[in-house]
């Protein structure tokens, strides 16, 4: 569970990383036109619903983290929505405005709020798992000498038994 959990934190980051791939490569299309700028864009882009995906089934079952999913899915979907939009403004030989770079910015401003919130909120779960097995893991020690004290004490009662009977046997 420490692992998972630790793998769902780097997997967000991954998200975020994945977008931020999109926005770069798109960026690069805008102030270029050079559609080799679009490598990691479409690369991205192809990824992202596949890490979303993953992420959503292993993800801390919570109603808040289910909630915060849900809101990341569709700041990620609207962000993507709006780098299509400014693809095809400039393939169409159209300018892209501020403001429609502003709009993206917004959302992936909440794309990275809502990262740093699920994180945070998988850092607690985290915690709290690290607490949990470091508690068990105290009680090893004990449990092995129990066992082996145990397992001593079963020893000597079968042969002393087993010593009874051959005596016994013997006479």
């Amino acid at each position: 569970m420490v692992r998972a959990t630790s793998k769902n934190i780097k997997d967000l980051d991954h998200i975020i990383s994945l977008v931020k791939d999109a926005e770069t490569g798109q960026r690069g299309y805008l102030l270029s036109g050079d559609a080799r700028f679009l490598e990691p864009y479409t690369r991205a882009k192809a990824k992202i619903d596949d890490a979303i995906t993953d992420l959503s089934v292993q993800l801390t079952k919570t109603g808040g983290q289910t909630q915060n999913m849900e809101k990341l899915r569709n700041s990620i979907d609207t962000r993507i929505a709006i780098l299509d939009r400014n693809l095809n403004y400039k393939r169409g030989n159209n300018p892209v405005s501020p403001e429609q770079l502003l709009e993206g910015k917004k959302y992936m401003d909440e794309i990275r709020t809502m990262v740093s919130i699920m994180q945070s909120a998988e850092k607690d779960v985290l915690a709290a798992r690290t607490d949990n097995m470091n508690k068990f893991a105290s009680y090893t020690p004990l449990l092995i000498i129990l066992s082996a004290i145990l397992a001593i004490t079963i020893t000597l009662v079968f042969f002393r038994k087993v010593n009874q009977d051959f005596m016994e046997t013997s006479r």
